[in-house]
């Protein structure tokens, strides 16, 4: 019961718990994640703004001294120093007065000669080849590093700012800029929640907040050094001129800090240096005002999971006191008591829940009463069916009896019939092989007789082709003798030919001997002649190749001809030949019709036969069929009575035990109190 109670009760206050406080959880840390953002981004966008205020507010301060310096470099005095001997200690005292952010002004002429210096004198040594002089003298302004001059007891940039005179530079003037006027500038930037750093772009710190940037006579550094892994040596090391930004990084004082940073981009004609400066905004400083608000949601979530507490136990304690009342009393129906009244309590569900096991206690009741009712019937019935089984288990032994003798006559019957019935399978398959040898010698002389059909129509074609062979022969034969004529003909063409060319070579040499007697006169026919007597030759030579070749082909020809002639001799014998093969298959092809009809008639036979001996078979098969399906059924009738005679036996096991659960019901039936 105490388990139930704590179960529920736990359940209800934890799930009312949970609905409640989830929400406001969920809900207070997505408004306090977001105002951390919008925090964030606000602080981010002021340390930049102010990283790019006081960036832009020291390049115009390094823009108005190099400006100051120009125009002092324009004075009379200045200028006159160049060139005369003159003393302008005072008057360069007297400037820095005026331009009170300077220590010292010095002036050089264009060899590095000193032509004049306020009071306080810097320890700079005046080199010449320096590279900051070279520079100067080229037209350029030159700013030192930082410094601390042990002869001005301060830290210093120094300014080298050229001296114009018309076109020309004639000379430079140094001056050493006192760094706590940067400082002091750098310091009114701070707040209680911020630090302020200016570096150079190899991290190497200018000024900053961190150590108060105060100046220390025994030190001969202002800062240290970025730390070259952090995340912001890495961005001030990229940055380009007059770039700006924000990022959440560790600060130099290893703070998580949001910071701002902008590179010097220059003012008018100064076009700034590598400087950045950073301001640095405590992030835990900066979310303090929302840490208050993470607060007072845990606080709100306290005291609604208090309250939500306190309304679950008193929900659970409603509902627990008629789910107790309930297993009480199912704990006595439980234990055999159907007596007992089932209290309605409580509305709804729990309502429903009392109705339902009032209902069941009812049911199970009434259904034990029926049970104790038919267990007595059960008894007395389970008793007749034990001694009707007995007499009936007598009957069937004897019938079991007289079913087995029957069943031995009819097996030897079956056995006498199966013989019959393999001899009759035997005759089967020996004339079933004599028709399947009989169809196969059917099938051999049909092949034979298509194939000797075949033949001689085969050899009709033969004779045929042979025949027309032979006339071709004859007739090449006779073509050949008309061509061997011809060739005749073509040779006395040939000799007709030589004989002209021979004329004409005779007429061609009478012109030439005349036309050479005829002096000039005949040289044009000269010429006319031998080529007449040239083209003779060359007509004669080609009659005699004509000639040559006339002959080998005449040759070659009577060669052919002798040939064809043995062809066609041969041929007539082939014909001949053919013509007897001809006969012989005539012959074959009246005999293989002959013995074709005879086995036709063997193959009919064999059929009768395999016919008749299917039939008898089938009837020997019946009668076999039939003693074997008697001795089956008296076999399966002696195997069904044995079937009986073990079920009665079972039935009458089963009514002893049938009995024996009659009573155990009673039994159990009589533990309920109804």
């Amino acid at each position: 019961m105490k388990n139930l109670r704590g179960g529920i009760r736990r359940k209800l206050i934890v799930t009312f718990g949970l609905v409640g406080l989830l929400p406001i959880i969920v809900i207070g840390l997505l408004a306090f994640q977001v105002s951390s953002n919008a925090l964030e981004d606000e602080t981010g966008e002021k340390v930049e703004e102010n990283a790019q205020l006081h960036m832009e507010k020291i390049d115009r301060f390094m823009y108005e001294r190099i400006r100051d310096l120009n125009v002092l470099s324009q004075l009379d005095f200045v200028q006159n120093a160049l060139t005369d001997e003159l003393s302008i200690t005072n008057d360069l005292d007297s400037a820095i007065q005026t331009h009170n952010y300077f220590e010292s002004l010095t002036v050089l002429d264009s060899d590095g000669e000193l032509r004049g210096q306020s009071s306080n004198q810097p320890g700079t040594n005046y080199e010449p080849s320096s590279s900051w002089f070279q520079d100067s003298i080229q037209g350029e302004v030159t700013l030192s590093d930082i410094q601390y001059d042990d002869a001005l007891d301060e830290f210093v940039m120094m300014f080298y700012v050229p001296i114009e005179q018309g076109e020309s530079i004639n000379g430079i003037i140094e001056a050493s800029l006192n760094m706590t006027h940067i400082w002091d500038d750098i310091n009114s930037i701070m707040t209680d929640s911020s630090t302020v750093e200016l570096v150079d772009q190899t991290g190497e710190k200018i000024a900053d907040t961190v150590s108060q940037a105060t100046v220390n006579e025994s030190e001969e550094t202002v800062s240290d050094q970025l730390d070259p892994q952090s995340n912001i040596y890495q961005i001030v090391n990229q940055l380009e001129q007059d770039q700006s930004g924000v990022t959440r990084a560790q600060s130099s004082a290893d703070v998580d800090s949001i910071i701002g940073y902008a590179r010097s981009g220059g003012y008018s004609d100064y076009s700034g240096n590598d400087w950045v400066l950073l301001v640095n905004e405590d992030r835990d400083e900066v979310l303090s005002s929302v840490v208050n608000l993470r607060t007072i949601i845990l606080g709100v979530a306290l005291l609604t999971m208090l309250i939500v507490s306190v309304t679950g136990y008193l929900v659970s304690r409603r509902i627990t006191k008629p789910l107790m009342q309930l297993q009480q009393s199912a704990q006595l129906v439980s234990s055999g008591d159907l007596t007992i009244d089932i209290p309605i309590r409580g509305s709804g569900e729990v309502k429903q829940l009392s109705l339902a096991i009032q209902q069941m206690v009812q049911d199970l009741k009434s259904a034990m009463k029926k049970t104790n009712d038919t267990a007595g019937d059960l008894s007395h019935q389970s008793g007749d069916l034990k001694n009707s089984s007995e007499d009936l288990q007598e009957g069937i032994i004897q019938t079991s009896e007289t079913l087995q003798e029957l069943a031995q006559g009819a097996e030897k019957q079956a056995s006498s019939a199966a013989d019959v019935v393999n001899a009759s399978q035997t005759l089967d398959l020996e004339i079933q092989a004599l028709r399947n040898d009989s169809q196969a010698l059917t099938d051999v002389s049909t092949s034979v007789n298509d194939l000797s059909s075949q033949g001689y129509e085969q050899m009709v074609q033969s004779l045929n082709q042979m025949r027309h062979v032979n006339e071709q022969v004859h007739t090449s034969v006779e073509k050949l003798n008309g061509l061997e004529a011809r060739t005749e003909d073509v040779v006395r063409l040939t000799d007709v030919i030589n004989q002209i060319t021979e004329q004409t070579n005779l007429l061609a040499l009478n012109a030439a001997i005349e036309s050479k007697r005829a002096g000039e006169a005949g040289q044009g026919f000269t010429v006319v002649a031998n080529e007449i007597r040239k083209l003779a030759e060359q007509v004669s030579r080609s009659a005699v190749d004509i000639s040559n070749v006339i002959q080998s082909m005449k040759s070659e020809t009577r060669t052919l001809a002798d040939s064809l002639n043995q062809t066609a001799t041969q041929s007539e014998k082939g014909v001949n030949e053919i013509e007897r093969s001809n006969d012989y298959f005539d012959q074959i092809k009246s005999t293989i019709q002959k013995m074709d009809e005879t086995i036709t008639h063997v193959r009919k036979t064999v059929n009768t036969i395999d016919e008749s001996s299917q039939h008898m078979h089938k009837e020997i098969q019946q009668i076999a069929s039939i003693s074997e399906e008697s001795s089956a059924s008296i076999e399966e009738t002696a195997a069904y009575s044995q079937q009986q005679r073990d079920t009665i036996e079972q039935l009458s096991e089963q009514s002893v035990a049938l009995d024996q659960l009659a009573e155990t019901l009673k039994s159990s039936v009589n533990t309920f109190k109804l």
